[in-house]
This record gives C-alpha cells, sequence and structure tokens, in this order.
C-alpha cells in the first residue's frame, strides 16, 4: 500500500487512512502509506492550528519547534520523516480514521481542481535542501514570541505542504515566495526596532 509519486493525491489520502484487519491505523503506517510525500503532509498538517491569528500562549512555539525539526531533516536529505517510535505507534480509531478520510479526500480533491503535477525540477535534492532550510528559518520565526505572526508564515508553509504532496512546483515557488517575503518583513521590522530602541537611548 505504500504510494508512488504518479498516484493522484486525493487516492494517496484515501489509501493513507484506510484502516487495516485489526481495524485501526497509526501514524507510522500513515506516513509509510504517503512514502516520499511524508514531508508535505507533515508541513500542511502542521500549519493548520498555526492558521489561528491567536494562538493559546506556547502553542506557536510548539509549531515552531516542529517545523525547525523538519527542516533539519529536510536539509539532511532524509527521503522520509523521522517521527519518534511512541509517535509512530500512535492508533487512530476507526471512526476518527474514517472522518479524515472523507474530508481529507474531499479537501485534497479540491486542491487537485487547481493544482497538479509541474515543475518537476523542483523536486531535486538540492532543491528540497534549500526548502528545508527555509521551513527552518520559518520555523524559528513562528518560535519566536511575535505578537500576530504565526498565520502568514504558516501559510507559507501550508502552500509549500500542499506542494509537495501534489508535486506542484508552482505552489512550492509561491510558498517560498510568501516565506522569503515575511522573512523580509520580520527583517526590516527587527532592524526599525533596534533603531528606535538606540534613538530612545540617545534621547534619555
Amino acid at each position: 500500500m505504500t504510494s508512488t509519486t504518479s498516484e493522484r493525491l486525493s487516492h494517496v489520502v484515501h489509501l493513507a487512512l484506510t484502516t487495516d484487519d485489526d481495524g485501526v491505523v497509526t501514524v507510522g503506517e500513515i506516513m509509510d502509506r504517503v512514502a516520499e510525500r511524508g514531508f508535505g503532509l507533515l508541513l500542511f498538517l502542521v500549519a493548520l492550528p498555526a492558521m489561528i491569528p491567536v494562538l493559546p500562549p506556547g502553542a506557536s512555539g510548539v509549531v515552531g519547534m516542529l517545523y525547525i525539526a523538519l527542516g533539519v531533516q529536510m536539509l539532511a536529505g532524509l527521503v522520509h520523516p523521522w517521527l519518534p517510535r511512541r509517535v509512530r505507534a500512535y492508533a487512530l480509531s476507526p471512526k476518527v480514521a474514517a472522518a479524515l478520510q472523507s474530508k481529507g479526500v474531499a479537501m485534497m480533491e479540491r486542491f487537485e481542481r487547481l493544482s497538479r503535477p509541474r515543475l518537476l525540477f523542483l523536486e531535486r535534492a538540492v532543491v528540497l535542501r534549500a526548502i528545508g532550510l527555509l521551513v527552518m528559518v520559518i520555523g524559528f520565526v513562528l518560535w519566536l514570541p511575535l505578537p500576530f505572526m504565526n498565520t502568514v508564515p504558516a501559510l507559507s508553509l501550508l502552500i509549500i505542504g500542499i506542494g509537495l504532496l501534489n508535486r506542484d512546483g508552482l505552489l512550492v515557488l509561491a510558498g517560498a515566495a510568501l516565506a522569503l517575503g515575511t522573512l523580509a518583513f520580520v527583517t526590516a521590522s527587527a532592524h526599525l526596532l533596534v533603531k528606535s530602541l538606540g534613538w530612545l537611548r540617545n534621547l534619555f
């Protein structure tokens, strides 16, 4: 039940969430079934809670740390995401798996109307490592206690995740452009803050 790069995204999601004879599906089984699309799936899933404009205290930091961990693995050239054994062993109940399957497949089918495999040269190892570095840096931005600065960075990684899932290089480029724009804004804001603090120090 291992996915291949030629399968439609909705079909991959359907297979990934299909329960075995024991009636359950584990996180490890899901990751094995999505195979080389595992990083895209995790980038997409981790971004969802971060899309909330105001997260509970500390939540953005957790999301940032998860992205840093994923970025390090991508930068290291891993083909499949590494997850701790306890996380891989976590089992979804049949009811939860069925609900995710129906909603997830429907969502991916909508994405497939707008997204398709293209610009496949972006799947080269050096490009994926560069994306991993970008994921790491955006993860660090999310980890910082910056107010109202989780939605846009998370959106950029969500777009990249969908692009990796659907082998859509154009979406990957769009997500990367949004991520770089976010970094430029954060850098400019930090520079302005340092200059303002220096001006206030000289004033008093």
